[in-house]
């Protein structure tokens, strides 16, 4: 299950819950991984299509416009998490 925080007609803050499949939630995970959709497609046993298909509800249903979008929206909802490393200074 993934939230979002919208604005309703008075302009208060409400929460909206978008029920994920567990085939969506996997095909966005696997989106945050830099895999091209052909990768994607063969790591969830797809054909491109259906895979393509699944991208495309995505960027709907989360009201995103492009693969970014989708990773920033996995990113802000804990779905995915980015571990950045800092390199130590050298003395």
């Amino acid at each position: 299950m993934a939230n979002r925080f919208l604005y309703d007609q008075d302009n208060i803050m409400v929460l909206e819950r978008n029920l994920l499949s567990g085939q969506e939630l996997n095909s966005l995970k696997l989106a945050c991984t830099g895999l091209t959709y052909k990768e994607v497609a063969i790591k969830m046993i797809l054909n491109l299509r259906a895979a393509g298909n699944l991208h495309d509800n995505l960027f709907i249903r989360l009201h995103v416009k492009s693969r970014l979008g989708l990773v920033t929206y996995a990113r802000w909802q804990g779905i995915v998490c980015v571990l950045v490393i800092a390199e130590k200074e050298k003395n």
